[in-house]
């Protein structure tokens, strides 16, 4: 589901809404730039339908409709309030006075984001299109080349030096220009095979021609001190460049996007390192060294598992707050059940165990090599972030036994399951 700005008439008022707002940052970035108060969201119902017909579930699960639709009553001009912001599906409602159309339409360019609605306000804050690369003229250089050939007095001299002008010139624009590219683009590219390692004159030649490159963090969906995960599956670390939390904040404060400028080299092994030049948003640098080491491309999944304390349905996940370690058996009525617990990955000996926040723990099942959530477990093991283990239980350890490793008793570990899905933060990733 792609991004939209909807603009809708309500008296004097804009009524603005923008669609399935996914990650941390767009929803206030574009509330920087408006100029908007954050109110709570109204509490009249649980559906979101809006005069437009858009519908979607409310935050129990609802689909009974409110009895003034998106009560836009509920907010004054200059508010806005989120719904559902840890969903795929999150929106964001705002009313505005006429005079901000112009900044909508600037913020929809400058966010990637199609505006959309009534007509006659389109009109106000249209599409602007860049021109065209054949309007874009680069001069200078004729008059250049012109002046080295009278100088020098000769044809084949002034040949050579503009051979030489243009060399300069290849390198200079490898060098001072950056390609755009997607995170998940630079994964793969640095993940392919290898080259042999290449002789000195081969790594000065491949310095010489890498052209940086600049990949702008438009939905994140995963962040924590080290590591992100954007919308296009991108996962990566970056070290040396401080706690990457705090570019939630100064995206807010500057109005802009994040934006990681980096270099693609090789090292003596013919290995690619990915050296940062800068992490800045907008004219503020958030850090000038560190290293971008690719984890995965994953495919994230657009919507959430299906979880409920109760659940209606065998496809449902049954949310437990806690499993216990004790003698009792009452974990034993759980086995081959669909559940869903919160906890942190863990590596214990051989195994990977997801702990709980009593400490009981859950022995995972080896995933296969094409599994949706291998390589992000195997990127997030050991790090702090709790994550929502949807699994099916498919043993119960002894609370007493001969060897140590089964013994529900010294290891605090209930049993064994196997996971199908999981969420962390806006991150959905499933493997059925």
């Amino acid at each position: 589901m792609d991004r939209e700005i909807v603009l809708e008439r309500s008296g004097a008022a804009i009524h603005l809404v923008l669609r399935h707002c996914r990650g941390p940052f767009t929803a206030k970035v574009l509330a920087d730039r408006l100029h908007l108060i954050e109110v709570d969201p109204p509490t009249n119902g649980g559906s979101r339908e809006s005069s437009n017909g858009h519908k979607g579930n409310g935050p129990n699960g609802s689909t009974d409709k409110p009895e003034n639709g998106w009560r836009k009553s509920h907010l004054k001009v200059g508010q806005y309030y989120e719904l559902h912001p840890d969903s795929v599906d999150a929106e964001v409602h705002a009313l505005l006075p006429p005079s901000l159309l112009a900044q909508v339409g600037q913020a929809g360019r400058d966010l990637h984001i199609p505006v959309i609605g009534d007509p006659g306000l389109i009109a106000v804050a249209p599409e602007v299109y860049p021109a065209s690369v054949a309007d874009l003229k680069v001069g200078g250089w004729g008059k250049l080349a012109a002046l080295i050939r009278k100088v020098v007095g000769g044809l084949v001299t002034g040949l050579v030096l503009l051979a030489l002008v243009a060399t300069a010139g290849l390198l200079a624009w490898r060098t001072l220009t950056r390609e755009e590219i997607t995170m998940s683009e630079l994964v793969v590219r640095t993940r392919e095979g290898s080259p042999p390692p290449a002789s000195p004159v081969r790594r000065i030649h491949d310095q010489m021609l890498t052209r940086g490159i600049r990949i702008t963090f438009r939905e994140v969906l995963f962040l924590n001190s080290t590591k992100l995960v954007l919308a296009d599956g991108g996962f990566v670390a970056i070290q040396g460049a401080g706690d990457l939390r705090d570019l939630a904040p100064l995206a807010a404060q500057k109005k802009a996007l994040p934006v990681i400028e980096a270099r693609i080299s090789r090292a003596a092994s013919g290995e690619p390192t990915v050296s940062v030049d800068r992490i800045h948003c907008g004219g503020s640098v958030f850090a000038r060294s560190g290293t971008v080491l690719p984890i995965a491309a994953l495919q994230p999944s657009m919507a959430t598992p299906a979880r409920a304390a109760e659940p209606r349905s065998a496809k449902s996940f049954r949310i437990l707050s806690e499993l216990r370690f004790d003698r009792s058996r009452q974990i034993q009525s759980l086995l081959g059940k669909r559940i869903s617990v919160a906890g942190r990955l863990t590596v214990e000996g051989p195994r990977r165990v997801v702990r709980l926040a009593n400490g009981t723990g859950l022995i995972l099942t080896p995933l296969p090599l094409d599994s949706h959530l291998e390589p992000f477990l195997a990127g997030l093991v050991g790090d702090p972030e709790e994550i929502q283990f949807d699994l099916v239980l498919e043993r119960m350890l002894p609370w007493e036994s001969r060897n140590p490793a089964e013994s529900r008793k010294q290891t605090r570990i209930a049993g064994e399951a196997r996971v199908l899905s999981i969420s962390a933060q806006s991150l959905f990733l499933k493997d059925y």
